[in-house]
């Protein structure tokens, strides 16, 4: 890969600016760095090649998401596998990720809801399994 300081000036423009904007056509980002459509293109093509460009995504904020993201933790009873209570929790709103772990943690549950009351509503839906012993509840404050 090549490293920073072997790019120029106009190179690390190119960078910048797909970085503020991935998806900025090709003309527009020439015209923001002086060089011609072609010139602008090669340079695009090196740095994929080199390795400096990865590639392009697309990140969602939290603004996209429902309002609160939630974790719940679960300990099943003895002798319950956790193929017996995955179908069932994964079937109640809000619980959109089920993870069996290894540990005194049987089940990860993430989800996310438009309301607190809905949180409580889906671990409370939990909770209530016979198969279930405990349930702990984490919401997420922030996501970086």
């Amino acid at each position: 890969m090549a490293k920073m300081k072997e790019l120029d000036a106009k190179d690390r423009q190119i960078i910048h600016l797909l970085a503020q904007n991935a998806r900025r056509p090709l003309t527009s980002l020439a015209k923001a760095i002086n060089l011609s459509r072609s010139a602008t293109q090669e340079r695009l093509q090196r740095l994929e090649d080199k390795q400096v460009i990865l590639g392009y995504t697309l990140r969602m904020g939290l603004t996209d998401r429902k309002n609160i993201e939630f974790w719940l933790v679960v300990r099943l009873k003895p002798g319950v596998t956790c193929l017996q209570v995955v179908p069932i929790i994964k079937s109640f709103t809000g619980a959109s990720e089920v993870y069996a772990l290894a540990g005194d943690i049987d089940l990860l549950v993430h989800g996310s809801a438009d309301s607190a009351d809905l949180v409580s509503d889906t671990r409370d839906e939990i909770a209530a399994l016979s198969t279930v012993a405990d349930v702990r509840t984490y919401s997420v404050l922030a996501a970086y």
